[in-house]
Formats: C-alpha cells, structure tokens, sequence
C-alpha cells in the first residue's frame, strides 16, 4: 500500500488527487482543521511526487521530516527567516514541484499563486471550508481570475470522532 492510499481516502478521491499531482503546474491546495493530518497529506504527496522522479523544493515551519532528494527551507524567526522568506527561497529552486507549508499572509499568498504559473505547488490554509477556500486566497489581495486559473483543487481535511475526513473539490 502507497502513502497515498493509506490516507484512506476513497478510491475516486485518491484517483483526483493523482490526477491533480500528474499535473505540472497549478495549486494545490489542503485546508481544514488543526491536528487533521495535513503534514501527513504533504509528506504522502511530496514522497509520491519524490518516487516519480519530480524534484521538489520545501519551505516548512518547522521541517517535519526528512526528505532524501528533496530541497527543504525551513522557518527560523530568530534568524529572520519568515514563511515568506523561506518560500522566496524554495521556489528559487529549480524544482517542478515546491510545497509552501502555509499561506499565513498576503505576501505568501501572492507568492504561491505566483510560483503556481510555472511549477506544481501544494500549499496550506488552515481552517477553510473547501467551498470558500477561493475567497480566502482572493481576499489576501490575489485576482479571482489568478485563483481559478491555478487552482488545480481544493484537499479538505477534518477529524471527525477517531477517523480523518476528506473531502476533495476540483478548482478550475
């Protein structure tokens, strides 16, 4: 069993993600609760995209693991290396996939649809419903017309009783 299938999504949920992740360049994008198993989502993606032979590129806070081939960036604030700063350096990577850990700002908003233009990129919003996941990236200052040209889909994760929910919405 593959990382991928054992996020235990459905069988036609794993088959959209697939297709979204054979795509060479859009966004990506994983949202829902905290402790729902996004960084898990992230590696699953980021460790299937690494066994294909795609080169991929990481701006993390905090690195959560190791990825062998991978270039990871990690946010240091006593350093002065903030999302944004740590994602200007992943995409200055010349890698076809780069995962930037979380869109916290307009800058690293604008930032991830920018990066998604040329390469794939998988990003985080926390606490979006699926549905108003586009709004949220548009009211950080992005076109709605950039939004739904990038967006490949939306990966929704929730922890409901002991088990994670997945619900998956296509973007363009």
């Amino acid at each position: 069993m593959s990382e991928l299938e054992a996020l235990g999504l459905e069988p036609e949920e794993l088959l959209t993600l697939r297709s979204w992740l054979a795509q060479p360049r859009g966004l990506i994008l994983v949202t829902g609760q905290r402790g729902a198993g996004a960084t898990t989502t992230h590696y699953a993606c980021l460790r299937h995209l690494l066994a294909e032979g795609r080169s991929v590129s990481t701006a993390e806070q905090p690195i959560h693991a190791s990825l062998p081939g991978a270039s990871q960036f990690g946010v240091d604030s006593a350093r002065g290396r903030s999302m944004a700063t740590v994602a200007r350096d992943a995409i200055g990577v010349e890698a076809e996939v780069t995962l930037i850990g979380l869109i916290c700002d307009s800058e690293s908003a604008q930032l991830v649809l920018a990066a998604a233009k040329d390469r794939l990129v998988i990003s985080l919003l926390w606490d979006v419903d699926p549905k108003h996941a586009r709004e949220r990236l548009s009211g950080f200052g992005s076109a709605a017309e950039v939004v739904e040209g990038r967006l490949l889909g939306v990966l929704y994760q929730s922890r409901e009783a002991s088990s994670v929910q997945f619900r998956l919405l296509s973007g363009a």
